[in-house]
């Protein structure tokens, strides 16, 4: 079987349409684009070259004659030296002159094909007048101007021939050229428009088919799904919930529906059993309010019983007993305190037995006490005695060990001062016998 395809995966391929449309235009103007690119760059790879070319000839060509005119001039007006520098540079400027103007018809003749015959015609009556101004260069430089004047005579009218023929040339190729400039803007505008109007068709009609697609198998059913579910929530709960057999999100949607739908009929059914349950509850509740009261009375009772007894007991009453008998969950409780209140009698008849015998030894322990005191404070005399010898003693101590250290000191003395007489005498006998 099959998988449902998702809104979200319909959505998506209705955006992959539309851009796979918007890619489709925008490829095919970019084509477009591309050719008339290619067009325009040829338009100025020839054609703007090729008329750079030939206004940059007559330029030439001019400057060239013009060298020529400018040496005859100067004959004669200037020092010799100066004049032969002059001629040195009019001659290198003749040469590059007429070597640029060889270059442009080569670079020309190459870019306008359609113009080659009478590029060709240009290349000729150029040599023709080439030759001319070279004859008319070597006159000057041979000081015959009167001749060089002749020859650039016939040259000029030469060049003027020359230089509109190619002036003519100039306005047909920029005429051409405006034509193909205008042409080319012409289908870049047209390749516009038919662009847009292509995406925008397409566009409409992607959009239209979205939005069809979006009511049939979106809106449509979402808007059913609502309709039930307002009616769920004002407790119609035997509506029938649309979209159930639906394996997307509008099924899953209305699957939630359906489960919400279940829940309150649930819902509603167990509210029913509630309502049977508080009645129950109700009645027992009552029955067990009747128990709690009739247990609380037997309590009542128990306890005033209970605190007159201990009541009698706080005045000294050991004999009395609760006599009165209770219901039979306490009855227990009955017998505990009057047996308690027994054996408390017992306890105090002993107490009061053992009461004198602890007065009588308390007597003749007061007794033995008072006589260990006197014993105690004539010790005390003796010891106070016995530290007063002690100390005359240490005294008499200290002193005989003072006496001892003169002594001792006399003793030495005298030791030194014998010693100093067993010298002198054996000095003597020494002296005596020497």
């Amino acid at each position: 079987m099959a998988q449902p395809i998702s809104i979200k995966i319909r959505i998506l391929a209705a955006v992959l349409l539309m851009a796979t449309v918007a890619a489709g235009g925008a490829l095919y103007a970019s084509a477009a684009m591309t050719t008339i690119g290619s067009q325009y760059g040829a338009l100025l790879d020839h054609d703007e070259v090729g008329l750079l070319q030939s206004s940059r000839f007559s330029r030439f060509v001019v400057s060239q004659a013009y060298s020529v005119y400018k040496l005859m001039e100067a004959k004669g007006s200037v020092q010799d030296g100066d004049y032969a520098k002059m001629l040195q540079k009019a001659k290198a400027d003749y040469d590059e002159n007429k070597a640029k103007t060889l270059d442009t018809l080569t670079v020309a003749r190459r870019h306008l094909p359609g113009f080659g015959a009478e590029l060709d015609q240009t290349a000729a009556d150029y040599r023709a007048v080439s030759e001319k101004l070279d004859s008319a260069l070597d006159l000057v430089m041979k000081d015959d101007i009167t001749d060089a004047t002749v020859v650039m005579a016939d040259a000029d009218a030469k060049i003027t021939a020359m230089t509109a023929a190619n002036g003519a040339r100039i306005a047909a190729l920029t005429d051409r050229i405006q034509a193909k400039a205008a042409a080319l803007a012409t289908d870049t505008a047209a390749t516009g428009r038919t662009t847009l109007a292509i995406i925008t068709a397409a566009a409409v009609l992607v959009g239209f088919g979205a939005m069809l697609m979006a009511g049939r198998t979106i809106t449509g059913p979402l808007n059913a799904l609502r309709d039930a579910m307002a009616r769920l929530a004002r407790g119609e709960l035997d509506v029938a919930v649309p979209g159930l057999g639906r394996r997307d999100e509008v099924g899953q949607m209305a699957g939630t529906v359906g489960v919400f739908r279940d829940n309150a009929l649930r819902a509603r059914a167990l509210e029913a059993e509630a309502g049977e349950a508080r009645r129950a509850a109700d009645a027992e509740r009552a029955r067990a309010e009747a128990d709690r009261a009739e247990a609380a009375h037997q309590q009542a009772e128990v306890v005033g019983a209970i605190a007159d007894g201990l009541d009698r007991l706080a005045h000294g009453d050991l004999v009395s007993r609760l006599d009165r008998a209770f219901s039979p969950e306490y009855e227990k409780l009955r017998g505990d305190f009057n047996g308690a209140l027994a054996q408390l009698q017992q306890t105090l008849a002993v107490v009061a037995q053992n009461g004198g015998a602890i007065r009588s030894g308390t007597g003749e322990i007061s007794t033995a006490a008072d006589d260990l005191s006197r014993r105690t404070e004539q010790q005390a005399a003796s010891l106070e005695e016995t530290a007063a010898a002690l100390d005359e003693i240490t005294a008499t101590v200290r002193k005989t060990a003072e006496g001892a250290r003169h002594a001792d000191a006399a003793v030495r003395k005298a030791k030194a001062g014998a010693e100093d007489s067993g010298r002198v005498v054996r000095q003597a006998v020494e002296a005596m016998n020497g």
